[in-house]
């Protein structure tokens, strides 16, 4: 879990989640692959936390496009955000931010929460 013990006998938590994701600009329903690596800031080791979740976001319109989801946790994990959740939600806008949180630990008092976000450009032919 998030608690793992090390050879001198130090709790290492996750406290520190960082992404890879290929650049901040998409267009319309582009698939997206989402990586998150979890770390012990102090150590600098990577960790695999008890739980890992998610949830998708519209920034733009408010709309939750995944409600919070558990994933296979390991020291990284990737994330698929699909076409369908990188649609526009209101044809209107020429561009929309979408997030994604990631929370390693999940409901457990070591919960740590981290996030990211991205353009999405609006390709009016799609809708």
């Amino acid at each position: 879990g998030s608690r793992q013990w090390i050879s001198n006998r130090v709790r290492v938590l996750t406290d520190q989640i960082t992404f890879t994701l290929r650049k901040d600009r998409w267009k319309e329903q582009s698939q997206i692959v989402v990586g998150a690596r979890f770390r012990d800031r102090a150590t600098a080791d990577e960790v695999t936390p008890t739980n890992v979740f998610y949830r998708l976001d519209c920034l733009t319109s408010g709309a939750v496009l995944a409600d919070w989801t558990s994933v296979t946790p390991d020291e990284t994990v990737n994330i698929t955000v699909t076409p369908t959740q990188n649609k526009i939600q209101n044809s209107c806008n020429p561009y929309e931010r979408k997030q994604i949180l990631v929370a390693a630990d999940y409901g457990l008092a070591t919960q740590f929460v981290e996030s990211i976000d991205w353009e999405i450009t609006n390709l009016r032919g799609l809708q």
